[in-house]
């Protein structure tokens, strides 16, 4: 960390009652064992808590909403839409927090998991020069019908079960990696999940200043693509709106560091309003 900020502040994050390797973990399906998988997994409902079978039902609706399909082409449509409403179960689910609340912690992360695979499933693409010589648009991803409802599903997720070790640093940074994705829905959803995130934790806030702040960093160097540049001043923001007065000296030290290093930017006009929303 800079050493304007104050001192190097620390938290950790790993203590649980849960070991990792207790977790039950996905398994990779095989696009040969989609329709078998399938067919189990609509044997009962995700409220069925009862059913002797719920575990490995389970199983089987996180195993076909983990499946990456295709769709760039007309192959497996049938399946996709079988994913598309198993993923709805799982919002319905998480809407009704009494039946949430039954899901053990060996559930909520495997189905952190499976969220976790929908929605870092495309990599950020680094630049090269040409990209960098000129701004390639904004474009949507096909899959979006799918991981728009995981990012549903994470926000009531994170929200119900605040405690849960894995919404951790590590998964912050992965998401503002991920800031440089040319899809601007995914960007926006993963602002918004952020400044949740900035919401509930409190004791934490003084972490994500640093990440933003680095990021501002890597942009300004060429290290991040211009796609970056609108959620970062988005969650810059916030922050400045929100608690400005608890955080003042550290606002301001990203403010000095980082922020009106980027006015030189090349890509500036295209974040302006959340740059305004800066001065």
């Amino acid at each position: 960390f800079s050493p304007t900020f104050k001192g190097n502040p620390k938290i950790d994050f790993s203590s649980s009652e849960i070991s990792l390797h207790q977790f039950y973990f996905l398994n990779e399906v095989s696009s040969l064992d989609l329709d078998s998988i399938i067919e189990e997994s609509q044997k009962c409902s995700l409220n069925d808590f009862c059913n002797p079978s719920f575990e490995i039902i389970l199983q089987k609706k996180l195993e076909l909403c983990s499946y990456m399909f295709s769709f760039n082409s007309t192959d497996k449509v049938e399946q996709r839409d079988f994913k598309t409403e198993t993923l709805n179960q799982f919002a319905t689910l998480f809407e009704t927090p009494n039946s949430a609340a039954q899901l053990n912690p060996f559930h909520r992360r495997a189905i952190f998991q499976m969220l976790e695979k929908n929605i870092f499933s495309n990599d950020p693409k680094f630049p090269t020069f040409s990209q960098l010589a000129e701004l390639p648009p904004p474009s949507t991803d096909p899959s979006w019908p799918h991981r728009s409802i995981c990012y549903q599903i994470l926000i009531q997720f994170i929200q119900l079960f605040p405690e849960s070790e894995y919404f951790n640093i590590n998964f912050i940074k992965n998401a503002i990696c991920h800031f440089q994705l040319p899809d601007a829905t995914d960007r926006l959803q993963l602002v918004v999940f952020i400044k949740t995130y900035i919401d509930i934790y409190e004791k934490r806030r003084a972490f994500i200043l640093p990440l933003i702040r680095n990021a501002m960093f890597f942009l300004n160097e060429g290290l991040y693509n211009p796609y970056c540049l609108m959620p970062l001043m988005a969650l810059f923001s916030h922050l400045i709106f929100k608690y400005y007065d608890s955080m003042k000296d550290d606002i301001q030290a990203v403010f000095f560091e980082a922020v009106i290093p980027l006015m030189s930017y090349k890509y500036l006009t295209i974040s302006f309003p959340h740059i305004k929303n800066v001065f």
